[in-house]
């Protein structure tokens, strides 16, 4: 009799969770958005690195979480104005329109970026934030505004120490970088080893020589 009443009792529990569990499938609460990235997680963008461009699409991705969107549904990323450096229509835009596919869970808000002379004196700042609509409402409170820093001004990056200025490309300054750059197509060789290292300074080296500038030294051998 015992074990009859624990075989029953053992039925009607798992009755009671594959009800539980439907009932969470279908479930139609709130959706909600927010920014992959925290308010810490600030992006820079340096036009300095892509002397060929004169505008950039930075990406600002967006998630959502609830129920998958059943229909293309709109969710709203405004400037915050107040905190923004940079002026809307001359050094960025932002989509008029932005929404989740259907049965996207992200999407990825694209900044365009124009290079402007202003830039090469620092950084100007775009703050943006998430609004909610009859869609979606705020998400996480520390992923509700996006920080973008642009400039078009060189310095010195971690990689070029003291070894790549004996060995490799010489005492830095923002003009080799700069032409550094142009040369090799290249602006982070963090991590490289000696092969990559001399790969791109012997490049330099010769690019300088069919340009004729005597005037910047890479010690690089070869």
């Amino acid at each position: 009799m015992m074990m009859k009443k624990l075989y029953i009792w053992g039925i009607g529990l798992l009755l009671f969770l594959s009800c539980q569990k439907n009932e969470m499938m279908i479930y139609n609460g709130d959706n909600y958005i927010q920014f992959t990235k925290t308010l810490k997680d600030t992006s820079t963008f340096s036009f300095s690195f892509y002397p060929e461009l004169n505008d950039y699409e930075f990406p600002v991705v967006v998630e959502m979480s609830g129920s998958a969107c059943r229909t293309e549904t709109s969710y709203r990323v405004v400037v915050d104005k107040e905190n923004t450096t940079a002026e809307e229509g001359k050094h960025f835009t932002i989509p008029e329109k932005l929404t989740f596919k259907v049965g996207a869970y992200r999407d990825t808000c694209l900044v365009k970026l124009m290079r402007r002379e202003e830039m090469k004196a620092g950084n100007l700042q775009i703050v943006l934030r998430i609004e909610e609509n009859a869609s979606f409402k705020q998400g996480e409170e520390n992923k509700l505004i996006a920080v973008l820093r642009v400039n078009d001004k060189l310095s010195q990056p971690k990689w070029w120490d003291d070894i790549v200025n004996w060995y490799y490309l010489g005492t830095y300054t923002d003009e080799k970088y700069d032409l550094f750059i142009r040369a090799t197509k290249q602006y982070d060789l963090t991590g490289a080893d000696e092969g990559m290292l001399r790969y791109y300074s012997l490049m330099f080296k010769y690019w300088l020589q069919e340009e004729g500038r005597t005037d910047i030294y890479v010690p690089v051998k070869g």
